[in-house]
């Protein structure tokens, strides 16, 4: 995730443009806090019912357009953060673009109904969905650990993304290192949930509901720390008269343009 570029002045339309960039931002974490809320709270209170087995077993619920809907919300705005990414960041934008798009596979796929009395193609359908979610959370659980956590002119490579997730760059300051704790905490819990999830389902614990919503819950966690950093930082510098939007004419679109030397938190 990156902040837009340092250009010369700004405009009321602007200003605006920066403030919807923020909401928009805000919007998938808000999604994901609230899926299992919204989800299982839902069906529960309409049926009356106890607890399902797993989050996408909910799609067959009474609130399976909800959990369809959120999946589809949150993948299409991550396939719509489209920044010009600034040197050494240019994976953020191609990781959201695939978290968007196994997003919205997850949707697509729903998992069996019944394991048990599942023909052939439904166990396919369900095998394609388990594959989606568990990419999904994996390229979430990287992005808060290796990505989120970089501070500018820090080393690129995938040995400092693997060191990253364990220690800060260095050069990292105490608001940065406060910042960091925040996404490896909520990293480390989707991939700590994922091998749970995993062991679950071998030996049948049941563990699934809750081992899902702890991860959803993380991921809004770290984008919502991390949409709030970058957010603040941009209209701080755009009331100061140092940020603009470029209009880049050849697309005919504006686009928020990522600086090159300023940090991610």
């Amino acid at each position: 995730m990156n902040d837009p570029v340092p250009t010369s002045g700004k405009s009321p339309e602007e200003l605006a443009l920066i403030a919807a960039y923020r909401r928009l931002l805000l919007l998938v974490g808000a999604l994901a806090a609230s899926m299992p809320v919204l989800v299982v709270g839902g069906d529960w209170i309409i049926d009356g019912e106890g607890l399902r087995g797993s989050l996408s077993s909910y799609y067959y619920g009474r609130t399976g357009d909800v959990f369809v809907g959120v999946l589809w919300a949150i993948g299409v705005v991550l396939l719509s953060y489209q920044t010009r990414p600034r040197p050494g960041f240019e994976h953020d934008r191609t990781i959201t673009s695939l978290a968007g798009a196994l997003a919205i596979g997850v949707a697509l796929f729903p998992t069996a109904s019944d394991p048990t009395t599942a023909d052939a193609g439904s166990k396919w359908v369900a095998f394609i969905h388990l594959l989606a979610a568990a990419g999904l959370f994996g390229l979430l659980a990287v992005l808060s650990l290796a990505y989120f956590t970089r501070v500018r002119n820090s080393p690129t490579g995938w040995r400092a993304n693997l060191r990253r997730f364990i220690r800060n760059d260095p050069g990292t300051d105490s608001r940065h290192a406060r910042a960091n704790a925040v996404y490896r905490t909520s990293g480390w819990v989707m991939l700590g949930c994922m091998s749970l999830a995993a062991v679950s389902n071998a030996a049948d614990l049941g563990w699934l509901l809750g081992l899902e919503t702890a991860m959803v819950i993380a991921f809004a966690a770290s984008w919502f720390r991390k949409s709030v950093a970058n957010s603040q930082r941009t209209l701080d510098r755009a009331t100061s008269g140092q940020v603009g939007f470029q209009n880049d004419s050849s697309e005919k679109s504006a686009r928020i343009v990522p600086p090159s030397s300023s940090t991610t938190t």
